[in-house]
């Protein structure tokens, strides 16, 4: 499971069973209601974060 993309609505989360799904906020863990996989938000936060550290980014002035 992973997050594909943060939202102001919240995060788009894809799961391994090829299934896309919405949460507004993350919990402890996160469970995918096709299937019943669960990961842990932090696990999930590290890999989105490590995964997209080398996009630009825009900073404020």
């Amino acid at each position: 499971m992973k997050i594909l993309e943060k939202t102001e609505a919240g995060y788009r989360l894809g799961c391994n069973c090829t299934h896309r799904f919405m949460r507004k906020r993350l919990g402890l863990s996160v469970e995918c209601p096709a299937c019943g996989a669960t990961e842990t938000s932090a696990a999930l936060l590290d890999r989105y974060t490590y995964e997209t550290a080398d996009q630009d980014r825009t900073e404020a002035a």
